[in-house]
């Protein structure tokens, strides 16, 4: 994950997920749908506004449930700083 300030007024999700890590695009999509949603649940947690959050998929997750991502991505936003 990436954090960068925007300057503006929201947060902006941005989601990599590369066909070298995830070579077909089945389980591309599916870790890209994974994230989105994961986003959409968890963003409410985000008490801190104007941020470029940027997720960069490294190894597939597509096997993953929903609510093992949404967890995974509260201890990012937790280690990163943008929730408490």
């Amino acid at each position: 994950m990436c954090l960068a300030a925007n300057g503006l007024k929201h947060n902006r999700i941005g989601i990599s997920v590369t066909s070298k890590c995830v070579p077909q695009s089945v389980k591309r999509n599916r870790n890209k749908r994974l994230l989105s949603e994961s986003c959409r649940l968890t963003e409410h947690y985000i008490k801190s506004i104007g941020h470029d959050i940027v997720f960069i998929v490294k190894k597939d997750m597509s096997k993953l449930y929903l609510n093992n991502v949404s967890k995974m991505m509260c201890k990012l936003y937790k280690k990163s700083g943008i929730i408490s």
